[in-house]
Parts: C-alpha cells; structure tokens; sequence
C-alpha cells in the first residue's frame, strides 16, 4: 500500500501573525466600507428630502408635459380649469410661467406637484413621494440607512446582551420598519386616515426605538454619551415636529404654504 501523505507542517509564529494582520486588514476594509456607504446614504437621502421641491419643479417642468405614445399630453392631467391653488394663487399664470399646461393629479408627474398646494391643501413629504418615481427613489436610497440601525442595534447586543431595553428596542425597529414600509404603500391622497396612522405609527416607533439605543449606548460603548445627547436632541425635535405637523392653526396653514414648511414638521394631518 501506498504510504500515508506525510502531514501537513504546523504554521510558524510568523506565518500565524501575517495570517491575523490580513485577517485585520479584510475586516477594516469590510468595516470602512460600510461607515462609507452608511455616509454616503445618508447624505444622498437628506439631499433628495430635503431638496424635493427643487427636484418637483425640475423634474415635472422638463418632463411631465413631453406627450408619450401612452399619454399624449404629458404625465399631468389636471387643466388649470378642474383646479385651484389652496394658497390662493393663479394656477393659469403659475403653470404659463413653468411652460406646462397642466397639473398634476395625486401620483402623477415625475414627483408630487410643488407649482402650488392642490392636492392635499400643503405641501409635505408624502405629497411630493406619491408618484412610482418618488415612492422607488425614497425607498432605494432610505435602504442603507435603515439597514444600519440594526447593525449599531446588533453591535449594542453584542456589547451588552439581550437585555429588556435592547429586546424592547429591537421590537419598536420592527415596528418602525412595518409602519414605514406601509407609508410606502399607502399613498396619502387616496387613503388620507391610513397614511395619517401610519405615518404617526412609525415617527413613534423610531423615537422610541433611538431612546432605548441612545440610552443603552450611553451606559456601554466608547463615546455612547455623544450618541445619546444626539439621540435625545432628536427625539426632542421630532416630537415638536410631531405635534406641530397635527396642529390645525393659522401659523401652520401659513409655513405649510411654503414648499419647503415641511422641513419644520410639515406633515399629513388627520382627515
């Protein structure tokens, strides 16, 4: 019989150092690559929220009257006939200086409608992501960012263990994540009471879920103090954003008016 294939020599010190500092460069890189992309994210999702008027009035003056074999005039439907401006504006003179000739109904255009407040009496979020263009693009580029609170939620695990604030935590990311997806789905020109409900389910969800991490954070991670006074400041404003969004007062009818109002807590309001 053939004699046993001798056995393999045992890695030398050497050799068992070099096999670690690779080991230790893949994850750094591995690691890098996700704050970069966690980053970039979040730059790209604040750029298009917090520009979605510009991107409205961009998109639908360039693109939402050029006649398709599909819809021969334009992706708008609405003559300025059929509708009004809620601030009380001339929505035949609006629309002639944008060189279209119509508005766009609730899901139409490139975006929602940012030449005047029609649909829903003010301008919000919802109302300029109610299109499938919107809707795709506010779902694709809020993937990582989500993603990345149940990486530093795993991390926090991993540091602490299942506690009861942690597990609490990972139930209110669970119900941030179904909330958020039906915000999605539902659009809030159709089903106004529904998108409302949901929209104030997953603000919820997510305020509660930053202050179970941004205090376990505090108790255990290197720098956890900064993470909870940044998740405290936020929570703050986006219960004062909440309430203020709901509130049916003059002031608010007036900020909403302005497209961009709903940096301030601009909002769909109950029905």
């Amino acid at each position: 019989p053939a004699p046993a294939p001798a056995p393999a020599p045992a890695p030398t010190s050497h050799e068992k150092e070099a096999r670690i500092e690779v080991d230790s460069s893949h994850l750094f890189v591995y690691a890098s690559l996700h704050k970069y992309a966690l980053v970039a994210s979040w730059v790209l999702l604040s750029v298009f929220v917090l520009g979605l008027p510009l991107w409205s009035q961009i998109l639908n003056d360039t693109l939402a009257d050029m006649p398709r074999k599909t819809a021969p005039h334009g992706l708008c439907s609405l003559a300025p006939t059929e509708v009004v401006c809620s601030d009380g504006r001339n929505i035949s003179q609006l629309l002639a200086a944008a060189g279209r000739s119509r508005a766009c109904a609730c899901g139409e255009g490139i975006l929602g409608e940012s030449i005047c407040p029609i649909s829903e009496g003010d301008f919000s979020l919802s109302g300029f992501i109610n299109t499938g263009t919107g809707t795709g693009i506010m779902a694709s580029l809020s993937l990582l960012p989500v993603l990345g609170t149940w990486w530093y939620l795993e991390l926090l695990i991993l540091e602490m263990g299942k506690g009861p604030l942690l597990r609490a935590a990972k139930y209110f990311l669970v119900s941030f994540n179904m909330f958020y997806l039906l915000f999605l789905i539902i659009p809030n020109c159709t089903h106004a009471f529904a998108h409302f409900l949901v929209t104030g389910a997953f603000v919820m969800s997510m305020l509660l879920h930053m202050c179970c991490v941004g205090y376990s954070a505090s108790r255990v991670m290197r720098g956890g103090s900064r993470v909870a006074a940044i998740v405290a400041a936020n929570s703050a404003l986006g219960v004062v954003s909440l309430v203020f969004a709901y509130l049916a007062s003059a002031a608010y009818d007036r900020m909403m008016d302005w497209p961009y109002g709903f940096w301030l807590g601009g909002g769909p309001r109950a029905p």
